[in-house]
């Protein structure tokens, strides 16, 4: 087996991996932060390309405890250790694995030659410097016996009969021989800071390095020396924070608090606007959904045990062992983690979260969108979603793609739109500002495109209720509408073709307008949605607004195929699982194809079906159809044009709900043609009425509507004529429109009129 196959079996069993210097036992990079977040196959792969060595990470990470059995190396009987996973040396020394199952301080032995890899410790794996595994039956790990743990741990030259500690005698470290020599020296380093300055406690350190069998490596002795010294520096003053002599003797929740500040304030963030915890774990700061922090808030409150070992006064450490124990109780731990929310850096607004929209999380890094390209996650990304599969920019799907080809027919057009619409909504832009309708009558592929794609998206999509789109649904301010922040991807379906469609939501959330929720018993918050809409029915919805900012956001796209039963493959779902990352791959070189051509101009089948579904909604159509002309030549008063709609109305039948009022009416026509207002009041152009709906009692209802307005017949032609416009002639087939002709009858508006022209608002009255 090479060694990156040994890394995969340890990445499969959750193994935190850091890199080891060869020759040596120190890691080339800081590794403090493996102990909360595992490396990837490409950061371990990296390594091993160095040259260096592997080790795990000892500990809860990894959910293993090593000791490591120098004994026979030493000349010394081998431990009778019995584990099902042991790792042998080329000096025959061993290390036997065991399951991490509670808080287990790294301690070194030097009397037994035994050291305890748990908390905060690493040991070397097989294959690197000839080690090799006689025994890997890593299922069946079991707990290290409390006996062999104490048996460990005992130290018979700290603490006398009476518990107070002996003086340090210098003669525990000095004349060590090979294999205990940086744990020796890195206790007596500790002890001596504790005393004395930097450069004092450092000749002291180099003199009794000197009686070492051999001496240690001036790389290896300063290291051991410098890592002394920032452990006692960082204990006697962190950020600000009291000394651990003074947490340890100060028995009080908050101390428990800054415990876990102290130990996990890098990692976990408590975001006050969403009233979570947000626990770092190495690509994304994952929401807390399986009780992490009270495992680290346990954790912390074990860490009082040890700081016992630093207590003089017997009475003192008494009272810190029953306080030790408090710590553990739920009371305890829940002050602990509540008073932890208030402290830096754990505290957070909850703002700035998920707020780059070119950046896309996954399992194993984190896509720049804008180049396809996989890199490390970093906590100053503040990225809390995540997809379901690891993105790789090789993977195929050609299953997924012979499906879509079926879906849509072939249409190549229709499938390029499809791909890049697709990969706009995994991207947080909106600058499209558009809504997917996608419509079929059933059996056509629309709910296993939609859940898979939702299920390869994960925390990036959400299924909406249907409640969620409909006008005067309860579904406002709630759970619902708070879910959707952050989220690009949202589907819903089973909207009934009676259902009246919530058009200002619509274009609400396409737009990115700043909307305003709360989740159930917190405060009303506000945020700005970044999610792409895709409704998929069997029957179209109503729509009542007409407006030109609502149907330009509209993509109606039409799913025609129907499978039959004979076509219809049931297992189709579970076998597109296996092409999920091939699936993701399609959805960003969607996204760059996007970014490249846009969503204009749209495909022929998709400017045909959105405009014919407008056409099926647009409660005005019919009456400009059958009662009006369309021309940029007309002006028309609105209240003429009002009545116009009134008579037609009472011909068709309408009444109560069906009938606009006049003011409706007025917004509609509105939308649709230029109105200005004139001196003889409100006007639109580009409409009139036909001259069937006006009798030779109303005349002057067209054209222009001014006194420069004429009327008049020529054979059984009926002319209205606008000097200054031309004129329209109607007959029962063909409306044409001209300049004025020489035969054109022009009469005199006081023929008509008797010299005034009617009070057009009373044409109602005149009929």
């Amino acid at each position: 087996m090479s060694p990156v196959d040994y890394v995969k079996i340890y990445l499969e069993l959750d193994w935190s991996l850091i890199p080891i210097i060869p020759k040596t036992k120190k890691p080339p990079i800081p590794w403090t932060e493996f102990q909360t977040r595992r490396a990837t196959l490409a950061e371990v792969t990296n390594w091993i390309n160095k040259g260096w060595y592997l080790a795990v990470v000892t500990g809860d990470i990894s959910g293993v405890l090593v000791v490591d059995d120098d004994r026979v190396k030493h000349g010394l009987k081998e431990w009778d250790l019995t584990s099902p996973v042991i790792a042998i040396s080329e000096s025959k020394g061993k290390h036997y694995y065991f399951r991490y199952d509670r808080d287990i301080h790294s301690h070194s032995n030097a009397t037994l030659r035994i050291d305890l890899k748990g908390w905060h410790s690493y040991a070397l794996v097989p294959p690197f410097n000839g080690r090799q595994w006689i025994s890997q039956d890593f299922d069946n790990l079991t707990p290290l016996s409390d006996e062999i743990v104490r048996l460990i741990h005992f130290d018979d030259c700290k603490f006398g009969k009476s518990g107070i500690r002996k003086p340090l005698n210098m003669a525990d470290f000095v004349d060590i021989e090979e294999g205990a020599r940086n744990d020796s020296l890195y206790k007596l380093a500790c002890s001596v800071f504790n005393k004395l300055d930097k450069d004092t406690g450092t000749r002291v350190l180099v003199g009794v390095n000197l009686t070492y069998k051999p001496p240690l490596g001036e790389s290896e002795f300063n290291h051991q020396v410098s890592q002394a010294w920032e452990f006692i520096q960082s204990s006697i003053e962190k950020q600000g924070s009291p000394k651990s002599a003074d947490l340890s003797e100060r028995r009080t929740d908050t101390s428990n608090a800054e415990k876990i500040n102290e130990l996990f304030g890098s990692n976990v963030r408590f975001d006050h606007r969403r009233k979570r915890w947000l626990i770092w774990k190495g690509h994304r700061w994952q929401p807390d959904i399986d009780g992490d922090i009270s495992r680290k808030a346990m954790q912390a409150a074990k860490k009082r045990y040890h700081e016992v070992a630093e207590i003089d006064d017997y009475e003192k450490r008494k009272k810190a062992v029953a306080w030790a124990m408090q710590s553990e109780n739920k009371t305890r731990l829940d002050a602990a983690i509540g008073i932890a929310k208030s402290l830096v850096p754990i505290a957070d607004s909850g703002d700035n979260w998920d707020t780059n929209p070119m950046l896309l999380s996954c399992p194993n890094g984190i896509v720049d969108l804008t180049t396809a390209t996989l890199r490390e996650g970093r906590s100053e990304d503040r990225i809390t979603m995540a997809t379901a599969v690891n993105f790789d920019p090789n993977a195929a799907c050609p299953l997924w793609e012979k499906f879509i080809n079926e879906v849509f027919e072939n249409n190549e057009e229709l499938i390029r739109y499809v791909n890049k619409s697709l990969g706009y909504s995994i991207s947080g832009n909106v600058r499209e500002q558009v809504v997917f309708f996608c419509f079929g009558v059933g059996a056509n592929g629309k709910s296993v495109l939609f859940s898979t794609i939702r299920e390869i998206l994960k925390d990036y999509a959400y299924s909406a209720p249907a409640s969620m789109f409909q006008r005067n649904s309860m579904a406002t301010a709630t759970n619902d509408v708070a879910s959707i922040e952050f989220r690009r991807f949202l589907m819903s379906s089973e909207i009934l073709s009676s259902t009246k469609i919530n058009e200002l939501r619509l274009k609400k959330w396409s737009g990115g307008d700043q909307e305003t929720a709360r989740y159930l018993y917190s405060e009303f918050f506000s945020f700005y949605p970044v999610c792409k809409i895709w409704l998929f029915v069997n029957h179209k919805p109503q729509v009542e607004d007409d407006s030109f900012g609502f149907w330009r956001r509209m993509r109606l796209i039409p799913f025609n195929r129907v499978f039959k039963l004979s076509e219809q493959d049931k297992d189709l779902p579970q076998k597109l699982k296996g092409e999920f990352p091939g699936i993701l791959n399609w959805l960003v070189k969607g996204c760059l194809l996007w970014q490249k051509e846009g969503l204009l101009p749209l495909p022929e089948i998709i400017s045909e079906a959105t405009g014919a579904y407008q056409q099926e909604n647009d409660d005005l159509a019919e009456f400009v159809s059958d009662a009006c002309v369309e021309s940029d030549e007309i002006v028309t008063k609105a209240s003429v044009l009002y009545t116009a709609y009134k008579k037609w109305a009472e011909e068709q039948k309408l009444t109560g709900k069906d009938l606009f009022s006049k003011t409706a009416f007025g917004r509609r026509m509105g939308d649709r043609f230029p109105k200005k207002r004139e001196k003889t009041g409100i006007c639109y152009r580009g409409i009139g009425i036909k001259n069937d709906l006006i009798s030779q009692n109303n005349v002057g209802l067209y054209a222009g509507l001014t006194p420069k307005c004429m009327v008049g017949t020529q054979n059984t032609k009926t002319s209205y004529i606008n000097p200054c416009k031309g004129s329209l002639l109607k007959n029962a087939t063909n409306p044409t429109y001209h300049t004025p002709a020489e035969d054109d009858t022009v009469l005199d508006p006081s023929s008509v009129f008797d010299g005034n022209l009617p009070d057009l608002d009373s044409v109602e009255e005149q009929q």
